[in-house]
């Protein structure tokens, strides 16, 4: 297994970040990724430049969302000052919808890049109209305090708060007042995010395959009732590569039921475009991204449909190819 370090140090290359202190990813002990700092604090990074020295993809990536795993909150640059190439454009777009996705993390739009007297340079000129060129400031959400509050009551009634009844008098007059909204046909868990079918980011994918099968009425859309109903469509997937002439429906498929569940069970038209997306991707920890954005995707949807086998009994790690 790759190991991968981030070592606060000089920057390595040269140029104008020359002499600034740079976060620098090294894979194997050998320098990989480097982001200069034009802050003076290591824990809060305002990025000066940021420059791959392998020709790996995704390394950028990789160094930004290990710096914010860390706790290290980032800003891509000053709004209103500094400029936004092409590729940090799409770069910083693929990481702000990786942060948005996950909900340890948080995006602030910070104000547009200025790139004012660039119009002319090549790694400019495909950006100078974007009207979304912003900058972003990523970083971890704080964690609550945790407070004993007594079961069932508002936090400000069990602390004792002696406005609490006051407070509680206009929470519920608010409550009255407004609507939620929710969507037609949708559970109202749904409709506000939360519940068992809106956890979408897990350490490890071990652990997503087997909260999936734990929870799988829910989780496949009711496709799959029971886990053993998944672990006989297993078994037909099986008998039909010994007969090719068997036909399992595309729905009845783990595969299928699998890649729809990590995309987040997205809707297309007849012209293969995204019409409606239920869920966000699902994140794992272990692969530093999303499922839409991971690059070896084939290998991302094999591991979870293997883990699945694997936990059902189906099959165990050697015989699993």
């Amino acid at each position: 297994m790759d190991k991968f370090e981030l070592k606060y140090e000089k920057w390595p290359g040269k140029g104008y970040s020359k002499g600034y202190p740079s976060w620098n990813l090294y894979k194997n002990d050998k320098l990989t990724a480097a982001l200069s700092n034009d802050s003076k604090k290591k824990d809060h990074v305002i990025i000066r430049h940021l420059e791959k020295f392998s020709d790996e993809k995704g390394l950028g990536i990789k160094l930004v969302l290990m710096l914010l795993k860390k706790g290290v909150v980032i800003e891509t640059g000053k709004p209103n000052y500094n400029s936004i190439s092409t590729s940090a454009y799409y770069m910083n777009k693929k990481i702000n919808d990786i942060v948005n996705n996950n909900p340890n993390y948080k995006s602030t739009t910070l104000g547009k890049a200025n790139n004012e007297g660039k119009e002319d340079e090549e790694k400019y000129k495909d950006v100078i109209n974007k009207s979304d060129n912003y900058h972003y400031k990523w970083e971890k959400k704080l964690v609550k305090e945790s407070i004993n509050f007594k079961r069932g009551l508002d936090p400000k009634i069990s602390k004792g708060d002696q406005n609490s009844i006051n407070y509680l008098q206009k929470k519920t007059k608010q409550a009255m007042g407004e609507s939620l909204h929710f969507e037609r046909g949708l559970d109202p868990k749904d409709s506000l995010k939360i519940g068992i079918r809106n956890k979408r980011s897990f350490k490890t994918v071990r652990e997503c395959a087997q909260f999936f099968i734990d929870n799988i009425g829910k989780l496949s859309e009711g496709r799959f009732k029971t886990k053993e109903e998944l672990k006989e469509a297993f078994n037909r997937m099986d008998k039909t590569k010994k007969n090719p002439g068997d036909v399992v429906p595309a729905m009845s498929s783990p595969l299928r039921m699998s890649k729809d569940y990590l995309d987040g069970f997205i809707e297309r038209d007849n012209r293969g475009e995204t019409v409606n997306q239920k869920y966000p991707p699902i994140y794992i920890e272990e692969w530093g991204t999303d499922f839409h954005h991971k690059l070896e995707k084939l290998q991302g949807l094999r591991d979870f449909h293997v883990d699945l086998q694997i936990i059902l009994g189906i099959h165990n790690h050697k015989e699993v190819k």
